[in-house]
């Protein structure tokens, strides 16, 4: 098994802010407001001090998915890992014990969760975020390909809207309109390059893109 690299030094979060850390992929770097620097040997241990960085500045999360990460590997989790879930098992355990032998004076019933720091059910991983992203991302590509062949907005939601909800993803062309807009401004060009690929497409070939979306997912353009 691999063993990952364990930085000794330990930075408050009032050190560490992402506008002011630079990381050096190729040189497996990681160069911290303060000019110090924590170096990786590879890969994995590079991916392990992201997760440290985030972990540092209140991010629980992080160290659940460094965990997560390490065990898929098959390396060893890091140890800031372990004493985070030590740490934890140890404040749930006491919290448990002085619940069941005090009478009077018990402390508030906590979950396991709560010592871990993930009980917040509006906190995302990462990886769930950029799985979220990507979804999003794909519905306004759809959009985009139906405004592109002449679809208003409204139609064009209305139409990926009853597609999807059939397959359990019950989107409302509402929904739908807001993630187009909002991914309007984050791929601005993106509507005239489906304009552009589909301006040399016969009617032929429109009709069957469009019957796509009374089965399977369309065949993005561009």
């Amino acid at each position: 098994m691999k063993k990952i690299f364990h930085n000794k030094k330990k930075k408050s979060n009032s050190d560490i802010s992402h506008q002011k850390i630079t990381i050096d992929t190729a040189g497996k770097k990681v160069t911290l407001p303060d000019g110090s620097v924590m170096r990786a040997k590879d890969r994995l241990d590079l991916e392990m001090l992201k997760y440290r960085l985030d972990f540092e500045m209140g991010d629980s999360f992080a160290a659940l998915e460094a965990f997560v990460k390490a065990f898929q590997e098959k390396a060893y989790p890091p140890l800031w890992t372990i004493d985070w879930i030590g740490n934890a098992f140890m404040k749930f355990k006491n919290n448990r014990y002085l619940r069941i032998s005090r009478s009077n004076n018990k402390p508030k019933k906590k979950t396991l969760d709560e010592f871990l720091g993930l009980e917040s059910k509006k906190r995302l991983t990462q990886a769930e975020k950029d799985l979220i992203d990507d979804k999003n991302t794909k519905l306004f590509m759809m959009v985009s390909s139906l405004i592109a062949l002449g679809q208003a907005p409204k139609e064009a939601c209305l139409k990926v809207s009853k597609m999807l909800n059939p397959q359990g993803l019950h989107h409302t062309w509402k929904t739908i309109r807001k993630i187009y807009l909002k991914y309007q401004n984050i791929y601005p060009d993106y509507l005239a390059t489906c304009k552009k690929d589909s301006s040399t497409w016969t009617e032929t070939q429109k009709k069957e893109f469009l019957s796509q979306y009374s089965s399977s997912l369309p065949t993005q353009l561009g």
